[in-house]
């Protein structure tokens, strides 16, 4: 078909348009760098622009103010300034009537809706940004919202509205009306600790709800607890359940009676604190009886365990047959370090077990069991290197003969830790009881074998390997003001055998470090007969402190 002239000449000219476009889009770029070099195209377009982005702005805002102050911004500002403006809770916040209602301080305190939180702090961070524009911005912010501190709510980085979902969320958890009112008084920081304890615990919200049987329960288990024991995994949840009330009943007063009204006669704190000794304490004893089952353990091969419960590092557990059950045994643990052989007697247990005290640290340790029978057996128990938070101990007076039997005793303590521990007159340290795990300052007495350890939450009682044995109200705690003071302890302890006495003090050198002194005086010679200073390894009594010192028998 043969195309008429005027047909070629539209074809003609619709190759030429689709060539130039193509040429056009390839050369996009320098065309565009071109025209924005011409001044007076690019000044026409910035006009246009600057224009454009006025109107825009202009119809957003409602505030005379500002709209006379936009004029004085460059196009890159005013293109910024109307990007930001995009923040509906920002142009809520700028175009309400009463602006003395946004307060930064009302924010913090939480007695506002998750909504209205979420849309100040929104609002905030466009405040932030359009101050950056110009200082007479900033100063129209500032004035017009006398009570918004827009700063300190954008430096919160959004943690209140989570806090305010939060107490919505708690309040849900809960249908007691008590309970309710208690929860909608807490402030952010409480808020934010009582979701940290209750989050992905059943156990919290059952009581929370006061659940009839749930409380029963607990109170069975809390009272089998310090009587015929629970088995491991009901003790575990207790003592998870118990440390986690007794946070709660310290956020605040009225959670605290809540707790005790609802839960009488418990005490959480006593039941957790018990609760973890107890509960490593059944873990050792797991393991101990696995290695029972191993073999057969008899007086002439015996099973030999250091450490057994974990807090006695210079004692041991020996197991023979339980055939010698009820047997008398003599010890002898044999000297080092310019110490004399150190001897006791006892009585092996039901389950074939006696106790190794006494022993040396950081060397290999001789001992002889002497059976009734006229049965021995010498063992060698290797120990390790004790805590170095441990003082060292110089003795700088000692004359053996005339002084009371026994070892000293030392209630140390350390900022972080609780370790009293016993050094003989040679001063060695010959025992060490370290509760540090659970306990950071405690004063401990002896009552025939075992360990009295007592401070201002509960009164343990502990057997010779560390192994706990009961739990008590804190009754024989007191803290010493004097320590305030630079001095850190004073006790006289009267020795009747010898008709001497022990006096235990210490105190403070800033040019030195803090020392202990146990010194033995005789009451009729009035003669020093024993002295041993104790060196502390930090700088300042803060962190180091002697609650007591006694002169004891180890066993």
């Amino acid at each position: 078909m043969k195309l008429t002239k005027k047909e070629k000449i539209i074809i003609i000219c619709s190759l030429t348009v689709i060539c130039f476009s193509l040429y056009t889009f390839n050369k996009r770029d320098i065309l565009i760098e071109r025209l924005a070099n011409n001044q007076l195209l690019s000044k026409s377009y910035q006009e246009s622009r600057g224009k454009r982005f006025e109107k825009e702005i202009e119809r957003k805002l409602n505030s005379h103010t500002l709209k006379n102050e936009i004029k004085n911004l460059s196009v890159e500002k005013l293109e910024i300034m109307n990007t930001t403006l995009n923040n509906d809770n920002l142009l809520q916040v700028l175009n309400a009537k009463s602006k003395e209602k946004y307060s930064s301080e009302k924010y913090f305190s939480g007695d506002i809706s998750y909504n209205e939180a979420i849309s100040l702090y929104n609002a905030s961070k466009g405040f932030k940004e359009l101050a950056l524009l110009s200082g007479k911005i900033r100063e129209h912010l500032i004035k017009s919202f006398p009570n918004l501190d827009y700063n300190k709510v954008v430096e919160d980085e959004g943690k209140v509205p989570e806090l305010i979902l939060t107490k919505e969320k708690l309040l849900k958890l809960t249908s007691n009306k008590e309970l309710k009112e208690i929860i909608k008084t807490l402030n952010k920081e409480q808020l934010d600790k009582l979701n940290t304890i209750i989050s992905g615990d059943n156990g919290i919200v059952e009581f929370f709800n006061l659940n009839p049987e749930f409380i029963s329960n607990i109170t069975e288990n809390c009272n089998k607890l310090l009587t015929s024991g629970l088995p491991l995994g009901t003790l575990e949840r207790l003592v998870a359940f118990s440390k986690k009330i007794d946070e709660i009943s310290n956020l605040t007063p009225s959670f605290k009676n809540f707790i005790t009204d609802n839960m009488k006669g418990i005490d959480f704190r006593k039941i957790y604190l018990y609760g973890d000794f107890y509960l490593a304490d059944k873990n050792s004893n797991i393991e101990l009886e696995k290695e029972y089952r191993k073999k057969i353990y008899t007086f002439d091969e015996p099973f030999i365990k250091l450490n057994p419960y974990g807090r006695t590092p210079l004692t041991a557990l020996v197991k023979v047959d339980n055939s010698l059950a009820d047997k008398k045994v003599s010890i002898l643990v044999r000297g080092a370090f310019g110490s004399e052989d150190y001897s006791y007697s006892t009585r092996i247990n039901s389950l074939g077990e006696l106790p190794i005290v006494g022993l040396f640290p950081k060397c290999e340790n001789r001992i002889k069991i002497s059976l009734e029978d006229g049965r021995i057996k010498e063992l060698s128990i290797n120990t390790g290197a004790l805590d170095d938070i441990l003082p060292a101990i110089v003795i700088e007076k000692k004359i053996a003969n005339r002084m009371e039997d026994g070892m000293n005793l030392v209630s140390f303590n350390t900022k972080e830790k609780a370790m009293p521990f016993v050094f003989d007159i040679n001063g060695n340290i010959r025992y060490v009881l370290d509760i540090s795990s659970t306990i950071n300052k405690a004063y401990v007495g002896k009552e025939d074998n075992s360990w009295i350890v007592a401070n201002d939450k509960a009164v343990f009682t502990f057997d010779i390997l560390g192994k706990v044995l009961s739990t008590r109200e804190p009754k024989y705690y007191a803290e010493n003001e004097n320590w305030k003071n630079g001095v850190l302890f004073r006790e006289i302890q009267y020795l009747p055998k010898m008709n001497n006495q022990l006096a235990v003090y210490g105190f403070s050198d800033k040019l030195t470090y803090p020392s202990g002194v146990f010194s033995e005086l005789g009451i009729d010679s009035k003669q020093e007969l024993f002295k041993a200073r104790l060196y502390f390894d930090r700088n300042s009594f803060e962190e180091n402190n002697i609650l007591s010192g006694r002169r004891i028998e180890l066993f």
